[in-house]
């Protein structure tokens, strides 16, 4: 799988994964820089392995590095 993936890719993604998110609470992580992710066109795409670290932390303060 890509790991570069666009805002529904990750979306789908991560209910696949067992790890439900909304579409307008990840475009509002990303808003607001919790998420870093990069516009290409009229697509917003993000690193899939930083959503997934993001949704796993439990206190995501801790969780940055």
């Amino acid at each position: 799988m890509r790991d570069i993936v666009t805002v529904r890719e990750a979306v789908s993604r991560a209910k696949a994964d067992g790890l439900p998110v909304s579409e307008y609470a990840l475009r509002t992580w990303i808003k607001n820089g919790e998420i870093p992710a990069r516009k290409a066109g009229n697509k917003i795409l993000l690193y899939y392995p930083n959503l997934m670290k993001y949704l796993q932390c439990d206190d995501n303060d801790s969780c940055s590095s």
